[in-house]
């Protein structure tokens, strides 16, 4: 089971977040340190797309497996950290 951690930058409720998005063309980015959902002619400041929640949908397969949201959300989580973020 994965452990949520309170430290992490991207977390299980961001990628919540993404899911629950009304923008098709929602996105998750991390800019100065912090993420947040974007979408449209938004470009974040230059921040660092995270996923989109067109791929969100696509790696999760089911929306409501919250064990897999919580896994993927710790995959992106250190893909970020290994950045530098």
């Amino acid at each position: 089971m994965v452990e949520s951690n309170e430290h992490a930058i991207i977390t299980k409720a961001d990628l919540r977040q993404l899911l629950d998005a009304a923008a098709p063309d929602a996105r998750l980015v991390l800019s100065e340190g912090k993420v947040g959902i974007h979408s449209g002619s938004d470009d974040a400041g230059g921040g660092i797309l995270v996923i989109s929640r067109a791929d969100l949908v696509g790696s999760l397969g089911d929306p409501g497996d919250e064990r897999r949201l919580a896994e993927l959300a710790a995959v992106l989580d250190s893909d970020i950290r290994l950045l530098g973020a």
